[in-house]
């Protein structure tokens, strides 16, 4: 019976944490607060219990747990506070970094517009596929790509960045251009459109992706040809997409 009963906020949850990948995580946060406190009123937080250990105990626990679910409801709403260990934080604070500035790609003429950028300064193209449903490009931007020492390589880059969020057609027809399959991805190309043998980044801290530029500033292209071709291959590296 207590399986039964229990079942249901089981699934709850787990639909909650399946919804996590695409819907924004502000609005799972708060999913997730009323489940906890629906937990607790459940477990009677709001009821007087018996008066021996084990309901005494039960009771404790689900008033702990309705106090927490409480603070992270209102915390996500007044501070925009989304951590799920450290709920009890209303003091605002401005974040110190901020991601650097992209361009935005939206088609193959925008692309064509940034190559042309390229070619003028010399320079090399970062292209960034990003999501706002996407919660580790929004992790990528706050943990490396705003980290100061990123920052100053990345303005030996031209910053491009090809928005997925709404999934149209040009976007999409784009990162199947590149072979993408999802976000978070970044590929390098040369101010002709060639694309370089570096791996897709999926994940990495602010060292080594500082170590993956300076990798590429020296490193060969994967083709000598202007179309922006492709050819995927499977990584071996965990922390890498499944091509590159």
């Amino acid at each position: 019976m207590c399986y039964l009963c229990h079942s249901p906020m089981l699934m709850i949850g787990i639909a909650i944490w399946l919804l996590d990948r695409i819907i924004p995580h502000s609005i799972t946060m708060v999913l997730i607060s009323g489940l906890i406190i629906y937990i607790a009123i459940y477990l009677g937080a709001l009821r007087k219990s018996k008066k021996n250990n084990l309901a005494v105990f039960i009771r404790t626990i689900a008033i702990l747990s309705f106090i927490y679910g409480i603070s992270l409801f209102l915390n996500v709403l007044v501070s925009g506070n989304e951590k799920i260990v450290s709920p009890i934080s209303f003091r605002y604070e401005q974040p110190t970094n901020q991601p650097p500035f992209f361009l935005s790609i939206e088609n193959k003429k925008d692309l064509s517009q940034i190559l042309n950028i390229a070619h003028t300064q010399h320079k090399i193209i970062l292209l960034d596929f990003y999501a706002d449903w996407c919660e580790n490009c929004k992790k990528f931007d706050r943990d490396v790509l705003a980290n100061s020492n990123v920052k100053a390589l990345l303005s030996k880059f031209v910053m491009g960045r090809v928005d997925l969020t709404n999934i149209n057609s040009e976007a999409v027809s784009l990162a199947k251009q590149f072979s993408i399959l999802a976000p978070p991805a970044i590929i390098f190309l040369d101010e002709n459109g060639n694309r370089f043998n570096i791996p897709v980044i999926i994940d990495s801290n602010p060292d080594d992706f500082i170590n993956i530029l300076q990798h590429t500033l020296t490193s060969t292209l994967i083709s000598k040809n202007s179309d922006y071709s492709t050819s995927p291959r499977v990584s071996k590296n965990p922390r890498v997409a499944r091509y590159i």
